[in-house]
């Protein structure tokens, strides 16, 4: 049997990896974006570019279809006035790593841990709802060159954590994705 303590630490490891994983996913995506060959606009309208006549179609084709009325008026008119310019970059705001500081895995952890208080509830419901067994089994199948999941681990100890996962272990997969389902059961 799969102590309360035991469980709290694993729940709350499981579930920093996987926000740590997030984490780190978007500054993956924005390496990959970084090393993208640039895209000839040029290229792009002589490789897509359609040409659209709509005096050419031939709506009769779509007479007897029920979404079409052959009365609606197919004529287009354009619009009064232009649609407004947005300002995009303005919309898009997000902090960029010089606004959010350095991360700190360590200050991650410990900050995570202090949070008992507010996590005891939520922590205790997932806890009523495991099957022990299967928990035990999960754990069993974990690499064993990793430390403990089921206690305090140092920010050094859950990058060791990040690393193997982001290596697509799948019995890691297996055990946050069935801690993450207890929240939602």
């Amino acid at each position: 049997m799969i102590t309360r303590q035991a469980f709290h630490y694993i729940y709350v490891n499981a579930n920093c990896l996987t926000e740590l994983a997030l984490r780190n996913l978007s500054s993956d995506l924005d390496s990959l974006i970084d090393n993208l060959e640039p895209i000839e606009n040029a290229d792009l309208t002589l490789e897509f570019e359609l040409e659209t006549n709509l005096e050419d179609l031939n709506f009769d084709a779509m007479e007897g279809l029920e979404f079409y009325d052959p009365e609606m008026d197919t004529n287009i008119t354009e619009p009064v006035s232009p649609p407004p310019l947005k300002d995009v970059a303005s919309e898009l705001h997000t902090n960029t790593p010089e606004q959010e500081g350095d991360f700190d895995i360590d200050t991650y952890m410990s900050n995570v841990y202090s949070l008992e208080e507010q996590l005891i509830e939520r922590i205790d419901s997932a806890y009523n709802k495991i099957e022990h067994l299967q928990i035990k089994k999960l754990l069993d199948l974990l690499p064993s060159e990793l430390p403990a999941i089921d206690g305090k681990l140092s920010g050094e100890e859950m990058s060791l954590w990040l690393a193997q996962y982001s290596n697509d272990d799948g019995s890691i997969t297996d055990l946050l994705v069935t801690i993450r389902q207890l929240d939602f059961t």
